[in-house]
């Protein structure tokens, strides 16, 4: 009885609820089931809701081999897209093998896989013109240039003549060693600056022909104060000269003296010498001026060569004012050069103070004489 009842139950539901919602589907044409999506499309193309239930065709294409289209359905690669793209972050490419990481489709425009980037003719840089080539050139004498000039691709290439070095090799250019040092032949120039220490291997060479292995010392002293004395001997100038060894000294004195003679005649004589007492002695030359004689300037010049040892030495410029007493001021120089070997102009001073001895050189002027007396 009561398997009965529930049978009964179950087909009062059927008829009070599913079969008049299922007549009401088929009088409408509609089998949908609420809460279902629904739509229409076409094939290949990447479905997108239209609506919140409804869907339809997007811009994505993809075709049967997997070449995926944005706004095309003609896609020829991978990826193709039609029209503009951003990006708003970094874009890294990752090439496949040796294939261009970018080209430029039509156009020779290409960065290969190792970044190397391929220019199309007539490429245009920032700035005005155009590159058509790219070529390098260099003096013949010092470079050898390959590649130039470059046109499409390929490369550049700078090679010298003879590499530079430090050591003394023909047409090189002086590359300095570790220790800042260099060697040369002969060095010709017009002016040569050297700040430091100049070693040589066998001495200098000067234009006279004179070869030297240790330079020469200078030295040189002046005074414009100096006011002619009375009768005898008066140092006017001294000079001190420290040499490393036994040499030369070359020593010469210049300058002027303003000379007014008076009512007496004067007679005196300028001497390089080695102490400060030291005066004329034959054949040296005197300055004779008779009374009555002006000479506004009269010209202080002398030159002697001395032997030395090494140590410092010290030479003299004297006056001895033989006759008379000249009223006068003079001004004057004395210089002195040490070298190692006797220089060919220091022994041609040498051999014109030997010929003058025991001959008589008097030069005459309008105002007085100078040479050796009777």
């Amino acid at each position: 009885m009561f398997r009965i009842s529930v049978w009964a139950g179950v087909f009062l539901l059927l008829a009070c609820f599913v079969l008049p919602m299922t007549a009401q589907q088929a009088a409408s044409g509609s089998s949908v089931v609420p809460g279902t999506i629904t739509g229409s499309g076409t094939a290949d193309f990447i479905p997108r809701f239209t609506g919140t239930t409804t869907i339809g065709n997007s811009n994505i294409f993809e075709t049967v081999g997997g070449n995926v289209g944005v706004a095309t359905t003609t896609p020829s690669a991978k990826l193709d897209v039609n029209g503009t793209g951003d990006v708003r972050d970094t874009l890294t490419l990752f090439p496949k093998l040796t294939h261009p990481t970018l080209s430029v489709h039509g156009t020779a425009f290409a960065v290969s896989h190792t970044g190397l980037v391929t220019f199309v003719s007539g490429q245009t840089f920032p700035g005005t013109g155009t590159v058509t080539s790219v070529g390098l050139s260099a003096p013949a004498s010092d470079f050898t240039v390959s590649g130039s000039p470059v046109t499409h691709s390929g490369t550049l290439g700078l090679a010298w003549t003879v590499a530079p070095t430090s050591a003394d090799t023909a047409n090189a250019i002086v590359k300095r060693d570790g220790s800042g040092n260099f060697s040369a032949g002969a060095i010709t120039a017009g002016s040569l600056g050297v700040t430091g220490n100049i070693s040589t291997g066998s001495g200098v060479t000067f234009p006279d022909g004179t070869t030297q292995q240790t330079a020469a010392l200078f030295e040189s002293v002046a005074n414009t104060g100096f006011i002619f004395p009375g009768s005898g001997v008066t140092n006017m100038l001294q000079l001190s000269i420290t040499v490393p060894a036994s040499g030369f000294l070359s020593a010469s004195a210049s300058g002027y003296c303003n000379v007014t003679t008076g009512t007496s005649g004067v007679q005196w004589a300028y001497i390089i010498g080695l102490s400060a007492s030291e005066g004329w002695s034959f054949p040296e030359p005197l300055v004779y001026l008779p009374s009555g004689s002006n000479l506004e300037q009269f010209p202080i010049s002398g030159e002697r060569v001395f032997s030395v040892s090494s140590g410092t030495n010290t030479i003299f410029l004297n006056v001895d004012n033989l006759v008379g007493t000249p009223l006068s001021s003079c001004g004057g120089q004395l210089t002195a050069i040490f070298t190692p070997a006797q220089l060919r102009a220091a022994r041609r001073a040498r051999a014109r103070h030997a010929q003058a001895k025991g001959r008589r050189a008097v030069a005459n002027s309008a105002q007085g004489v100078v040479g050796t007396p009777e």
